[in-house]
């Protein structure tokens, strides 16, 4: 109950890359498996880089978080 806010970010285990979800090694169905167990309900915030995100794709990227952003919330 002390958890307020969360920042996601994925990565492939050997550097904090702040890549988005889903693009690395994180297990993220686990992530959210744990945060429902502990009746999580505060906010989801995620902490990510553009770096290497062609600016033409920047706005399908962020489409793309924010579709995560719902997805997520379903399984909490």
């Amino acid at each position: 109950k002390r958890l307020k806010v969360i920042h996601l970010n994925d990565n492939t285990g050997d550097d904090d890359s702040h890549i988005a979800p889903y693009m690395g090694t994180v297990d993220w169905e686990d992530v959210m498996r744990g945060l429902k167990l502990v009746g999580y309900e505060g906010a989801i915030n995620f902490e990510l880089s553009e770096r290497g995100i062609p600016e033409n794709a920047r706005l399908d990227f962020g489409r793309y978080i924010c579709k995560l952003g719902e997805y997520f919330k379903t399984l909490l």
